[in-house]
């Protein structure tokens, strides 16, 4: 990819990768007074699902800056998952029925990452300033009604759309309001990544949660 060599991702990789991305959703997220007021278990719980968008977002952007070839989805350390699920692996590998079904699965899993988040991201140029309004919208609208109400989120929310459409109208004033729509629906593009995700680790050995430290363990299990 662009002359730079990309190795394939492993459970290890993956590991890491959340566990620095939740310290820096955390940290993102504290800085947000209505957030930062949270109890340590309300931010934990707030954190199993946020955390994970957090990572995925981040990841996406880097992915669309590269312009890296069709088929890749890179992690914050320059590993990559690929919808072919035996790029990088040895032919000695390759074999059983088992492995069949973790290509097929890790397959639909990163080409759904690819036609849903990746493709609007680079069709409307999604620019550090609109990540922000995205992770904010994701942290203050949880799928999770009920289980936890965060204090003023409607005003932040509110203060965000407001925001959002704004600089669309400002960047692009003949597209703004339908980019301004695009935009928001891309937040239910990733909360379905977010639960594909979590699929992944009760389904596939790259993805085994079982291998993962502690830290971040303990998020899965919130």
């Amino acid at each position: 990819m662009n002359s730079k060599l990309y190795r394939r991702a492993s459970t290890h990789d993956i590991n890491i990768v959340l566990n620095i991305g939740l310290c820096n959703a955390m940290e993102w997220s504290n800085q947000l007074e209505t957030f930062k007021g949270c109890t340590l278990k309300e931010k934990k719980i707030v954190l199993s699902e946020f955390g994970i968008a957090f990572v995925l977002v981040d990841q996406a952007f880097k992915t669309a800056q590269k312009s890296v070839d069709k088929g890749f989805w890179l992690l914050q350390n320059d590993t990559f998952l690929h919808t072919d699920y035996f790029l990088g692996v040895s032919k000695a590998d390759i074999q059983g029925n088992e492995l069949r079904f973790q290509a097929q699965n890790h397959f639909d899993f990163v080409n759904g990452l690819l036609n849903t988040i990746i493709d609007p991201l680079l069709k409307l140029q999604v620019d550090k300033f609109e990540c922000v309004i995205i992770k904010t919208l994701l942290l203050m609208t949880p799928s999770y009604a009920g289980r936890l109400k965060i204090d003023k989120s409607k005003k932040v929310v509110s203060e965000c759309l407001s925001e959002l459409m704004s600089y669309c109208m400002s960047h692009h004033p003949e597209t703004g309001a339908v980019r301004f729509g695009e935009i928001i629906l891309l937040l239910s593009s990733i909360r379905c990544a977010v639960k594909g995700f979590y699929n992944q680790t009760k389904k596939s050995s790259l993805f085994d949660s079982s291998k993962f430290n502690n830290f971040v363990k303990g998020y899965f299990l919130s």
